[in-house]
């Protein structure tokens, strides 16, 4: 995401901030003009207000097999305020979740790892609003 549409997620989040409900809904949609990336931006900020989490979708794909949801790493992060221990405890759930394969990328040991630091930056990339959030 540009600097510029950042700042604009930035902006629809704060003017949604005020307003709840359909209200709030209907803001997002006008200021977001169709747009469904800055639209995923802006709900995603409002949904992780602040540095807690009310919902969590997370995926591993290129470590495993097969894209494959985490949901028992999403159950560790619901409702929560983000902690380096939260972090830890997510990256380790996710390492217990996953079945990983390796090829050509890495050793199953080396995608392990990677997943723990992964999860761990994805989620504070996603609370900062950071480019690249996924």
């Amino acid at each position: 995401m540009s600097p510029e549409r950042l700042r604009r997620a930035r902006e629809l989040f704060e003017a949604a901030a005020a307003e709840s409900g359909a209200a709030r809904e209907a803001l997002v949609d006008r200021g977001c003009n169709g747009d469904a990336d800055l639209r995923g931006v802006v709900q995603r900020m409002i949904e992780a207000d602040g540095k807690a989490i009310k919902t969590a979708r997370i995926v591993a794909s290129a470590a495993t097999d097969k894209a494959t949801r985490l949901k028992a790493t999403e159950a560790i992060l619901n409702g929560k305020t983000v902690t380096d221990a939260l972090l830890k405890e997510a990256g380790e759930a996710a390492v217990s979740e996953s079945e990983f394969i390796a090829d050509v990328r890495g050793s199953v040991p080396y995608k392990k790892e990677l997943m723990k630091v992964y999860v761990r930056r994805a989620v504070s990339a996603a609370l900062e609003g950071k480019n690249g959030a996924h």
